[in-house]
């Protein structure tokens, strides 16, 4: 299994996150997904990951290999300084590495001015009923990968980037399903549309 395996080269520079940081929306975000199952941990592989949005392009995302656990330290948070998706290329602050899907959630930042937070979770059941029918990646395209992030930056051209809250599913990553959106209340009302369903 390729699952959980960072993709891309990163510098990371040791650091806590600043004091005036607060990550207690993105943390109960993450624990109220986790309690759903749809962030977690299986034969030793973390899955599931969230970011958000800071100041423009800074984003602060779960580190890698945070699933096991329900409820985050502000350790176990990184902060995206810098991406450069044609070089594969990171830089952030923190104590681990940033989450391997971390170019996918600066291309979706990028793209849809109105993201504020960004879930990728994992559930069979809503990646099978949604597959073609939300936005789907291409199926021949990997998770946390520049092509990946290339194909979610193509779709400025063919959706509608003003949306509060959205779905993508990832057609190349099984069960991979990514929600964003402008604050906690409407991304956590789709998730929990996507997941009564």
């Amino acid at each position: 299994m390729d699952e959980g395996y960072i993709k891309f080269k990163f510098e990371l520079v040791d650091g806590n996150l600043p004091e005036e940081l607060d990550i207690r929306d993105v943390n109960k975000l993450r624990t109220k997904v986790f309690d759903l199952g749809l962030i977690g941990f299986y034969e030793n592989i973390s899955y599931g990951n969230i970011s958000k949005r800071l100041d423009g392009m800074n984003f602060v995302i779960t580190a890698s290999n945070t699933g096991k656990y329900r409820v985050l330290s502000p350790e176990q948070f990184t902060i995206i300084t810098f991406v450069d998706i044609d070089r594969n290329f990171v830089k952030c602050i923190g104590k681990y590495p940033p989450s391997s899907e971390t170019i996918t959630h600066f291309a979706i930042l990028s793209t849809f001015p109105n993201a504020n937070f960004v879930v990728h979770f994992h559930n069979s059941k809503i990646w099978n009923e949604l597959k073609n029918k939300k936005i789907t990646t291409p199926d021949n395209v990997e998770y946390g990968t520049v092509e990946l992030a290339r194909s979610i930056l193509n779709l400025k051209s063919i959706a509608d980037i003003s949306v509060e809250v959205g779905t993508i599913v990832l057609g190349g990553h099984k069960d991979g399903v990514i929600v964003f959106g402008s604050n906690v209340e409407q991304l956590l009302e789709e998730i929990y549309r996507l997941y009564k369903d």
